[in-house]
């Protein structure tokens, strides 16, 4: 069962009756996460490099389930009761009830609620980006190999990282500092963390033989951050003399952002690796987490098994600019929505 109110623009669904469990299906669509912006072969063509990268974003669909939907255009938020089964990429959430909430237009960001108005009246019911999505009571979280419960949940869209790299711009004299010519192809390694109890105190057996191959590369400078003074003693007896290895900690996130290529046996900078676009390969040999299991699904990170499969070529384009991530207001907003 349908009933439109045009007057107070609400829309109320249900399924027969009181209303059948599931009854009611509804799709979303959020922006999703951010894609490697397109680079113009028409030098002429491309954005200003001043402006950044205004990275493009891949949409991802969400499907509620409900006994009951109502949505509010006047707020832009649909809420789900009676029973709620919530489907993404992510994985798949149960509740009792959900809420999600929808972008509001450019237009209406910026004050003008006369064209927001019409805006929405051509966009339609339901129309925009799902900016977030609340699920309460009796919670369920299934992914692959996973479960969760709890109370209530709060999903936020997009990785943590394009949160925080918001506004970030590289330091352009970080390669020069190290010595690294910034015209050759520049692969950097971030050694495992060896001594943490989830990896046992192993080391991976495809470094050496990785840092053989970069070593010997032409048109290639690697650069290896290890994490202790004993990982760099047994790197520097293996004699490949073309590596550099800082002496003390570096800016990780303008090395990543610098980097054509990234090897790591980490998890913070690979992720941050996919969300600036510098390709990388993870060496990490622990079960992987569900966001790195993500990113491997969409291509944006690959599991190294072998040397060879790392591809030495420069990038399209190096960070130059402000990253253009996500606005952290808005995460604010979503933790403290008192304060927002």
């Amino acid at each position: 069962m349908l009933e439109f109110n045009q007057t107070q623009r609400k829309l109320v669904a249900r399924g027969d009756g009181t209303g059948a469990p599931m009854a009611v299906h509804t799709v979303l669509v959020s922006s999703g996460a951010p894609v490697a912006k397109p680079v113009e072969a028409d030098a002429s063509k491309q954005s200003d490099p001043a402006k950044g990268s205004a990275a493009l974003r891949r949409p991802a669909v969400v499907r509620v389930a409900s006994r009951e939907m109502v949505y509010s255009d006047e707020a832009r938020t649909a809420e789900f009761t009676g029973g709620v089964r919530v489907e993404s990429a992510d994985g798949v959430m149960r509740g009792d009830r959900a809420a999600a909430y929808l972008q509001a237009s450019s237009v209406e960001k910026a004050g003008d609620k006369a064209a927001a108005k019409k805006a929405d009246d051509g966009a339609g019911f339901l129309g925009g980006s799902v900016e977030r999505v609340t699920v309460n009571g009796g919670i369920e979280i299934d992914q692959p190999g996973r479960r969760a419960t709890g109370d209530k949940l709060v999903r936020y869209p997009g990785l943590k990282e394009e949160y925080y790299l918001d506004g970030f711009t590289p330091d352009p004299g970080l390669l020069a500092r190290l010595g690294v010519d910034p015209r050759q192809v520049v692969v950097v390694v971030r050694t495992a963390p060896a001594y943490a109890l989830y990896l046992g105190g192993s080391e991976n057996p495809l470094l050496p033989r990785l840092l053989e191959r970069l070593n010997a590369a032409e048109g290639v400078q690697t650069i290896v951050l290890t994490r202790t003074a004993e990982q760099a003693d047994g790197l520097r007896r293996l004699g490949l003399d073309r590596l550099v290895m800082p002496p003390r900690a570096v800016d990780g996130r303008s090395i990543v952002a610098l980097a054509d290529v990234l090897v790591s046996a980490g998890g913070t900078m690979n992720r941050e690796a996919a969300v600036l676009g510098t390709p990388v390969w993870s060496m990490f040999e622990g079960r992987p987490g569900a966001i790195d299991e993500m990113l491997i699904a969409q291509g944006r990170l690959k599991a190294l098994h072998d040397p060879g499969d790392v591809v030495l070529e420069r990038k399209a384009q190096r960070l130059d600019g402000p990253f253009a991530g996500r606005d952290p207001a808005s995460l604010l907003a979503l933790a403290v929505p008192e304060v927002a």
